[in-house]
């Protein structure tokens, strides 16, 4: 029987409960009480508690109403048939006109005896994971200050003998978020959110939300996973490729490009394997001109055609939302231009002190622009494209049209797909997820790459985080295989691209960018066992495999290094094995035909033994081979041990 009132508990399949006491609510998960909770909403910065709460039910469903001063809440709860998760969304009766309206179906949760934090990003990298107690939080780049997180799709709390599984689905037209601060191993203001933009008085409701408690987190997001999947991969794993870009940055040429293409055709083992030639940024004149410049001097059309005949796909960067200032769309189109908050074009986009307009593809002569330019270039015969800075377009204070800023970016690739069906293949690098698994079948699932130990620790935090995407949702991208360093190449140049100058001012007194990077620094220190990690790595992430590095003037320790990377078997999807214990994964596993491999890292910078039982993974043996010398690998009671020396691995396979 329907009832409201205060301080009453209903019970749901016996499993869960909500109680309401009038100022807020609790649910009883299976193993976890969260008790506490509050229903807010916010609008220009101004947020409110409802009170008042009152609790009904309905259907099955359990509802809590309360008030504020921007208008009548509510939220719904709707349970599982299991009993071991519920799923709420609210609805706001806005009464008040409003730039911004963010509604909060749970704000202000304060969660004790946390053992680990799993957060994730809307797009590339940023993720988060963190073993708890800990009073900052472990990001891509090494520890930073303070503890606040914000997390996206799927938000994952450990406990000692349960996880609190927080998702929502990938797919949003309002974007929501999951968010807190980290003070030991308590949670504080833990709360999700979905925000919306212009708001005239009315109902909103938001994203769905559903809290599950599990045991098993690597199921429990892989089932997340396929629930979201909405079109099949490709059947084949995706060619290896080459691309110019971490290696010559803005410098690339033709000459350098074809110099690449002809070793890898000559080279007995890269010939049979690498099957791309991607040029990346510096093609072009500009961003959102794109004409090849000086260095490009026979035409795109005629590079695709010589790189064809060599035997390989040609592939393009292309970054299509960005207008350099100069370019012919920011001088005479600039009613193509997305908005400041007053209404006139302004420069959203910056990169490495790169200024750019965004193009607003929410108009039909910007759709109609993309889909000429894509199909112009895949009619030359380019048949993959790196569509990048994808994320920046969607953040654009004003576009021409209203939309939810969740489908800014479908408007963006759909007519890019359009452009190039049957004929290319996309990567999505800086994709915003919320987009979908549809329109684009290959993302950038870590950071940026750079041939240093830096970025190797960095990047591996993303790719652990998404194992579920990997081979599932998307074909993932790890970013670059590259191994150049002072052990590796022969290379009077090595050193010699400074890209961090571009952040020194007039006035600037330092001679440091940050407590660990000099102004002149070179993105290419890494050490060879190092360089074995950031490539294990890629390997262990089972989708796509691209080279970036100056092949000909790697010497015979680089040459062995990415000949093995490109001929090793294309591997599963894998699973992070400490990732809901651990600041950084140091233990993975993978199948791979007729085996599988298991990798040991060494993050630190002492001396450490690890080890992994193989039996939990069906594996029984006595010995296996190391990937990277060839080694007899001696397994004593099923257990894999290994000794690292500082920032170093063990990759094992098991055949």
């Amino acid at each position: 029987m329907p009832c409201k009132k205060h301080g009453i508990i209903l019970h749901m399949k016996d499993a869960i409960s909500i109680s309401a006491d009038g100022l807020g609510y609790s649910i009883d998960l299976p193993g976890l009480r969260l008790a506490g909770c509050r229903v807010s909403a916010q609008t220009d910065g101004k947020t409110a508690v409802a009170s008042n709460l009152g609790l009904s039910s309905e259907g099955g469903r359990a509802i809590i109403s309360g008030e504020t001063p921007f208008g009548p809440v509510s939220v719904r709860f709707s349970p599982a048939a299991d009993g071991t998760s519920v799923t709420m969304v609210a609805t706001l009766d806005l009464n008040v006109s409003a730039r911004h309206v963010a509604l909060f179906p749970l704000s202000g949760l304060e969660i004790a005896g946390a053992t680990h934090l799993l957060s994730h990003g809307r797009s590339m990298g940023g993720c988060k994971t963190c073993k708890l107690p800990a009073k900052r939080l472990e990001n891509e780049a090494g520890e930073e200050p303070g503890a606040k997180f914000e997390s996206v799709f799927q938000t994952m709390v450990s406990f000692p003998n349960v996880k609190l599984h927080v998702t929502q689905d990938l797919r949003q037209d309002n974007l929501t978020f999951v968010t807190g601060f980290v003070d030991g191993d308590a949670i504080h203001d833990f709360s999700v959110s979905t925000h919306f933009e212009f708001a005239k008085p009315g109902r909103f409701t938001s994203e769905p939300t559903t809290l599950a408690t599990v045991t098993d987190g690597f199921q429990a997001m892989r089932a997340w996973g396929d629930a979201q999947q909405s079109a099949p991969l490709p059947a084949e794993p995706q060619p290896v490729g080459w691309n110019s870009w971490d290696y010559y940055r803005w410098t690339i040429t033709e000459d350098e490009v074809l110099k690449n293409a002809d070793f890898i055709a000559s080279d007995p083992v890269l010939s049979k394997h690498v099957k791309r030639i991607i040029v990346d940024d510096g093609w072009q004149y500009c961003y959102g001109e794109w004409e090849p410049n000086p260095f490009f001097k026979s035409g795109m059309d005629s590079l695709a055609r010589n790189l064809r005949k060599m035997g390989f796909v040609p592939g393009l960067w292309i970054c299509p939302g960005i207008a350099e200032p100069h370019s012919m769309i920011a001088q005479w189109q600039t009613d193509w231009l997305a908005m400041s908050e007053g209404g006139d074009p302004c420069l959203s986009f910056d990169c490495m002190r790169r200024k750019g307009f965004i193009i607003d593809p929410t108009l039909p002569a910007v759709k109609k622009w993309l889909f000429d330019l894509f199909t112009r270039y895949a009619d030359m015969g380019y048949g993959y494209f790196k569509t990048d800075f994808l994320m920046p377009v969607t953040k654009a204070p004003r576009y021409h049209r209203e939309l939810p800023r969740g489908q800014i970016i479908r408007e963006l690739m759909t007519p890019i797909t359009d452009a190039i069906r049957g004929k290319a293949d996309l990567l999505g690098c800086g994709y915003d997820y919320n987009g979908g698994c549809d329109l684009v079948r290959m993302v950038r699932a870590g950071s940026d790459i750079h041939s240093t130990w830096g970025c190797t620790k960095s990047n591996a935090v993303s790719v652990a985080a998404r194992f579920w995407a990997s081979n599932r949702v998307w074909i993932t991208d790890p970013d670059f295989c590259v191994c150049r360093g002072p052990e590796t190449v022969s290379d009077p140049d090595l050193g010699r691209l400074r890209c961090l100058y571009v952040f020194v001012t007039p006035e600037d007194t330092r001679r440091g960018f940050s407590p660990t990077l000099p102004w002149g620094f070179g993105f290419d220190t890494i050490l060879a066992h190092e360089a074995e990690c950031l490539l294990s790595i890629a390997l262990m992430n089972g989708g796509a495999i691209n080279l970036s590095d100056k092949l000909y003037v790697l010497n015979d320790r680089g040459l062995d290094l990415v000949r093995r990377t490109v001929s090793a078997a294309r591997g599963s999807a894998p699973t992070p094995v400490d990732l809901f214990e651990s600041d950084r994964v140091s233990k993975w596993f993978q199948t791979i035909p007729g085996g599988c491999r298991v990798l040991l890292v060494n993050w630190e910078d002492n001396e450490a033994e690890l080890s992994l039982d193989l039996a939990p993974f069906g594996v029984n043996a006595a010995s296996a081979r190391n990937f990277w010398t060839d080694e007899t690998v001696a397994i004593y009671d099923n257990v894999l041990r290994a000794t690292l020396r500082p920032h170093s691995c063990l990759l094992a396979e098991f055949k």
